[in-house]
C-alpha cells in the first residue's frame, strides 16, 4: 500500500512529536537532582534499594513513560508511525521498561487494553 503525501507528512510529524516529547522527558530527568541517583540505586540494588520517596518518584516517571508508549502504539495502530520506528523505538522501550512496571505500581492497568496486550505479546517474544 503506497502512502499519499499527506499520510507521509502525518507519519513524519508523529515521529517528530514523539522525539520532542521523549527528548524533553530525558532532559528533565538528566537535569533532575533525583533521576541519576535513582537510576544508580536501581542499577546497584534494584527496586528494593529505593527509599519510599525515590520509589514514588520512579513510579511517576514510569507512569508517564507508559502513557507515552501507549500513545506511540496508538499512532502505530492508526498508521501514523513507521514499521521501522515501531520495531526499534517502541519495542525496545517496552522491553526495557515493561518488566519494571510489573514490579512497581505504574497504573499500568489504566492503559488501553490493546496496549497492554501488545506489551505482553512483545515480552513473550525472543529479543
Amino acid at each position: 500500500m503506497e502512502l499519499n503525501q499527506s499520510q507521509r507528512i502525518a507519519i513524519v510529524q508523529s515521529q517528530q512529536d514523539w522525539t520532542a516529547i521523549f527528548n524533553e522527558s530525558m532532559s528533565a530527568a538528566v537535569n533532575s537532582p533525583y533521576a541519576p541517583l535513582i537510576q544508580a540505586k536501581l542499577a546497584e540494588g534494584g527496586i528494593e534499594s529505593l527509599s519510599n520517596e525515590e520509589l514514588v518518584r520512579f513510579q511517576l516517571q514510569q507512569t508517564a513513560m507508559a502513557a507515552r508508549l501507549d500513545m506511540l502504539y496508538l499512532q502505530y495502530q492508526e498508521g501514523f508511525l513507521s514499521e521501522e520506528t515501531y520495531e526499534s523505538t517502541f519495542k525496545g522501550a517496552v522491553r526495557l521498561y515493561a518488566p519494571l512496571w510489573k514490579q512497581i505500581d505504574t497504573y499500568y492497568e489504566l492503559r488501553r487494553e490493546s496496549f497492554r496486550d501488545e506489551v505482553e505479546r512483545i515480552l513473550q517474544e525472543q529479543p
